[in-house]
């Protein structure tokens, strides 16, 4: 299986803070994670341009102005157009202004086609473990020699 995992790193909407941004960015390269950074963007759009032509395992998307549902809308369709539709799309931050349980909002954005969402402040390395993890099932052999190995995926506590 390829040694290296590629991911795009940026923030969609309004949202204009970059420190939290770099921090991540800084942390998963530290865990061996190549990453494209295209830092604030303007649309989803971007976000997919990158994941195009780095070929990235994964796009993680930080919205913090409470918009998340508006601005990351159909962000797998996007995706699929594109021909990038197997890639692994988690989403981070403040997603949307007093509305709901957490339970409620991370369903939501499941079904919206993300396959992780995290809450303000999950711990990083935690989720660079799960990325780690999530690429390594969707390889080649992964059933026979990646993470999950005879149905047992590692186990990382909850996004504390």
């Amino acid at each position: 299986m390829p040694s290296t995992y590629k991911i795009v790193l940026g923030v969609i909407g309004a949202e204009q803070q970059t420190v939290g941004n770099c921090v991540m960015a800084q942390v998963l390269t530290d865990h061996g994670f190549e990453v494209e950074n295209v830092g604030c963007c303007d649309s989803r759009a971007e976000l997919v341009r990158a994941a195009v032509e780095t070929g990235a395992d994964a796009i993680l998307v930080s919205c913090a102005d409470g918009l998340a549902e508006s601005e990351c809308k159909c962000l797998r369709e996007t995706c699929a157009e594109r021909g990038v539709n197997d890639v692994l799309l988690y989403l981070g931050g403040r997603f949307l202004a007093a509305k709901g349980s957490w339970d409620e909002t991370e369903a939501l954005f499941l079904a919206k086609g993300f396959d992780r969402v995290f809450p303000a402040r999950a711990n990083i390395t935690r989720i660079a473990a799960k990325l780690r993890d999530d690429i390594d099932m969707r390889r080649p052999g992964a059933h026979l020699y990646g993470a999950g190995a005879f149905g047992v995926a590692p186990a990382v506590a909850a996004y504390d």
